[in-house]
Order: structure tokens, then sequence, then C-alpha cells
């Protein structure tokens, strides 16, 4: 025995090769490897295992003795690890040159093909389909049909020696449904897959939007600290700010204070500076007056020498120019000079210049800010 199946099979069915062959049972003239049957279902897939045990399974049974990283044989119940198990690939080429005879065999059809070109001779070639009398039920070539209605059933009738002349007829019709039948299973194992992919990816999911909802709740506390903390930082920002805006108001409002105090100053300045200056006037009017009266008696009195009398009134006028002991003088421009002040600090005035107690000066007014105020 080789893969526990009967010495010298002929007949293997075929399933994933295609809606031409598979589910229909083919005949070939020698037996096909071994490995290639599944040694729990029989059939011949696209898709087998060899396990340590030399037993073979499809994928199909693969997948039904599969248990975490173990398969557990069906037929002998050894556990195999995944690591020990061989996934050889199918020779498909080899296989489809394997010569396999004519589905009409037992009718009579006698044509070998190669298993690639078996479905195109039985639908296009083969002259061997049969149908059912429809008088007496029994299994007669299509191409005899006619025959055996115009013998009475008598002739042309298929032998049932063979024990498969009626499944023979019948399997036209039952092919699409055999064929159905292959197309759900396979159906049902790829939606089974689906859904346990499916449901690793909802793990999956729901790891991930686990791992989310700690992402988000880490980020939300963060932002909630950092906008505290911007909104402390921004009280102490405004009340910092009011405090300077006090202060300048402050210094504002006391410099206003000082420049009026200052202007007030120099407008009582500038008064009593007029009213001096006009006593003053006044008063070097009266002495000029009696100098002059002074001198004309000089003159008089000293005409006859009048030289020397000159030189001593010239040197009398000289010293009482000479001896003056006061002066007085306007300041103009006192606005411009107070903005001289503003901008710059300080700002000076100065006078044509004169004698005063025998020095010849530049009288004038230097003002200087108050550093204070």
């Amino acid at each position: 025995m080789e893969g526990g199946l009967p010495p010298r099979r002929m007949s293997y069915t075929l399933v994933g090769f295609g809606a031409e062959l598979d589910w229909r049972p083919l005949k070939f003239s020698r037996p096909i490897p071994g490995v290639l049957v599944c040694s729990a279902c029989g059939l011949v897939r696209i898709k087998y295992s060899l396990l340590p045990c030399k037993h073979v399974l499809c994928g199909y049974c693969y997948e039904q003795c599969a248990n975490d990283n173990l398969v557990i044989c069906p037929l002998d119940g050894l556990q195999c690890p995944d690591e020990a198990i061989k996934w050889p690939d199918v020779p498909i080429k080899e296989l489809f040159r394997s010569a396999v005879a004519c589905w009409n065999k037992d009718n009579g059809c006698t044509a070998v093909v190669a298993v690639s070109n078996i479905f195109q001779h039985f639908h296009l070639e083969c002259r061997h389909h049969s149908s059912l009398c429809p008088k007496c039920s029994e299994p007669v070539l299509c191409s005899d049909i006619c025959a055996h209605l115009r013998s009475d059933c008598a002739l042309n009738k298929i032998p049932r020696s063979s024990g498969s002349a009626r499944q023979t007829v019948c399997q036209d019709e039952s092919v699409g449904f055999t064929a159905f039948k292959g197309d759900l299973d396979e159906q049902v194992f790829v939606v089974r897959e689906l859904e346990e992919q499916s449901l690793r990816e909802i793990n999956t999911l729901k790891e991930i939007s686990q791992d989310l909802n700690v992402s988000m709740q880490e980020i939300r506390q963060e932002l909630l600290q950092a906008v505290g903390q911007s909104h402390d930082d921004l009280a102490v920002t405004l009340h910092d700010i009011a405090t300077s805006n006090d202060l300048l108001k402050a210094c504002v409002m006391s410099g206003t204070d000082t420049i009026n105090s200052l202007l007030s100053r120099l407008s009582t300045l500038q008064a009593m500076v007029s009213s001096k200056l006009e006593t003053a006037t006044r008063e070097r009017g009266q002495n000029m007056s009696w100098l002059a009266t002074a001198v004309t008696n000089t003159y008089a009195a000293v005409k006859e020498d009048g030289q020397m009398v000159l030189d001593r009134i010239t040197r009398v006028c000289r010293n009482v120019e000479l001896q003056t002991d006061y002066c007085n003088f306007y300041v103009s421009g006192v606005k411009s000079l107070v903005e001289d002040v503003e901008l710059h600090g300080s700002a000076t005035y100065e006078s044509r210049r004169l004698y005063l107690r025998g020095y010849l000066i530049s009288p004038g007014v230097c003002l200087r800010k108050d550093v204070e105020s």
C-alpha cells in the first residue's frame, strides 16, 4: 500500500484544476504518484502537505486537522509540528500530460487522450454520448436512439453487463450538480478562511483601538496641563502689563506736572525780569541825567584846561560803565527752550555781551530737566 490507498488504483478525482476537470472522476492509464492523493479524502487537490508519518493531506483536510502550531494526523494520531510538514509543488504539467480514458468508455468509446484534452474530446469529438429511452428507460447511444425507437425498443441497447451503464447515461445530467457541489464546498472553505481572517483582523483592530484610546487620554491630559500652564502664564503677563501701564501713567502725569510747574516758574521769572529791567532802565536814565549835568558843570569849570578835563571825563565815564553792578536782559523763545529740554535734557540762551563790575560777560539762562520728576 502507498499512502494508505489500495494498490493499482486507476480512477482519481481532481479538485482545484478548473471547472472542466473538477469533481469528475478520471480513469488514468497508469497510476499517478501516491503523494498527490490525499490519504484522508482520496482526492487530488492543487495543494497538498506531506506529514512526517508519510501520510498526505490536501489543503482542505489539513485545515481540519490543524490545532495551534500542530497538525494531528487523522489516520494515526501523530502530532506533527508545522516546521516538520512539507508542502511540495504539484507537477501540474506532468499531470496534464497523463493519459486518461474518455468519460464515455462504458458506452464504447475507446479514445485515450491527455488530461488537458479530455474536456474538448468529450464535448466536441466523442460520439458515444447516451440518453434514456422515453419508452423503456434503457440507456441508448444518442446516435442510435431513433433506430432503437423504430425497432420498438428491441435494438441498440447499451449492455448492462458493465454495471455502470445507467450511471454513464445520467452522467451528463448530474455533472452540473456535482460541479456545483464541488464549487460550493470550495466556497465554504474560502468563507471559513475569510471568517477566521476577519476575526483576527477584528482582534487586531480592537487592540489598535485600545492603544488609540490610551494615547488619546494621555494627549488629553498633556493638553489640559499645557493649557492650564499657558493660562497661568497669560494671567501673570497681563498683571505685569497692567502694573507697567499704571507706572507709565504715573510717570507721564508726574512729568506733565513738572513741566507745568516749570512753565509757571519761567513765566513768573520773565515777569520779574521785565519789572527789574524797567526799574533799572529808569534808574540808569536818572543816573545818566545826573552824570550829564555833572559833566556839563565840570566842563564849564575847567574849560580853560580842556584837554585835562576831557581826559578826566573820559576816565570817569569809563569807570562808571565798568562799575555797573547789575544788568537786565530778556529771554526770548521760552517755549522752544522747553521743547529742547524735553528732547535733549537741557537748553541754553545767551544775551549780548556787556561789562558788569569791570568784567566783560555774556548773560544767559541754562535750563536742565529734573531727572527725579
